[in-house]
């Protein structure tokens, strides 16, 4: 079970955020992506998750495209509803998991979201609104996780239950994906770079352009 990206590239705007990407990720491995601001890290992920169109490429699992039921994504922005409950948010995620035992918020005791199980959404903290989203990982059987920024907003016990969760995960053979400004324990790692197109490439495109323009480059 190997997770692979081929030549993968991306574009905004007509803008080139990064191209012919390609590694291998083994089983419990993990992968920690990192780089400035602005050069597409997220976009990375999404683009392996299937939830932005890549511009080339292609990402595979064990030798066939990576589907959502074999991804747990949690994005920055993490999909949740202001006036829902952590039950609700969670009650949901549970339908779609293949597990059958009912869900309780005893089950979340170590993330604290027992005592905000019923609150909405909207009048807890960042870092209470980030644990509901990562719980998502404890209701997951997918093989493959893709994290963005996850450790933002939590305290140094909930930091220490997510990176636990990731070790059990990779221990289990489950393969992770991380983007983070904090430093993590991984068995690779891939810094993006602000991507400048080639002299040559400029140049010809501006040539085509106005070859007034093309006498300064």
């Amino acid at each position: 079970m190997t997770l692979v990206l081929e030549s993968l590239s991306a574009t905004r705007g007509g803008r080139v955020l990064f191209e012919d990407v390609s590694l291998t990720l083994a089983p419990g491995k993990s992968l920690l992506i990192t780089g400035p601001n602005g050069v597409g890290k997220t976009t990375l992920l999404e683009t392996m998750a299937g939830l932005t169109p890549k511009a080339n490429g292609r990402v595979q699992w064990n030798g066939a495209p990576l589907s959502c039921q074999n991804t747990c994504y949690v994005g920055v922005k993490r999909g949740l509803k202001a006036h829902l409950t952590p039950q609700d948010h969670l009650s949901f995620w549970h339908t779609l998991s293949p597990s059958r035992t009912p869900l309780q918020s005893t089950h979340f005791e170590a993330l604290g979201l027992d005592r905000v199980w019923n609150a909405p959404l909207g009048t807890l903290s960042f870092g209470m609104q980030q644990r509901v989203g990562l719980a998502r990982l404890l209701l997951s059987r997918a093989d493959v996780w893709l994290l963005d920024e996850p450790l933002v907003g939590l305290d140094a016990s909930t930091q220490a239950i997510l990176l636990r969760a990731l070790a059990l995960h990779e221990e289990k053979g489950g393969v992770t994906a991380v983007v983070s400004h904090t430093p993590l324990q991984a068995s690779a790692y891939l810094t993006l770079e602000t991507h400048v197109p080639s002299k040559a490439g400029l140049y010809a495109r501006l040539k085509q352009e106005s070859d007034d323009v093309a006498l300064f480059c």
